[in-house]
């Protein structure tokens, strides 16, 4: 059985100009963005642990985390 996903991404905006980014998982039930996380000059790891699939709330299966797709996405 599967716990939970965590979803671990490095960021940094080179220029320094901030933003913020998405940390997006897609599974057969849905996508979802999550929160965004603020960028800054410097290099941080942010985290998104998901006990379940957000995109319908049930518990993670073998089949969901084989299919489950993992990006960033710029939100501002």
């Amino acid at each position: 059985s599967v716990s939970a996903v965590n979803v671990v991404a490095l960021l940094a905006n080179s220029d320094g100009s901030g933003g913020t980014v998405n940390l997006v998982t897609k599974s057969p039930a849905g996508q979802s963005n999550g929160s965004a996380y603020a960028l800054t000059a410097v290099w941080t790891y942010q985290n998104r642990l998901l006990e379940t699939d957000p995109g319908d709330g049930a518990a993670w299966t073998s089949a969901k985390l084989a299919a489950l797709q993992i990006g960033t996405r710029v939100a501002s």
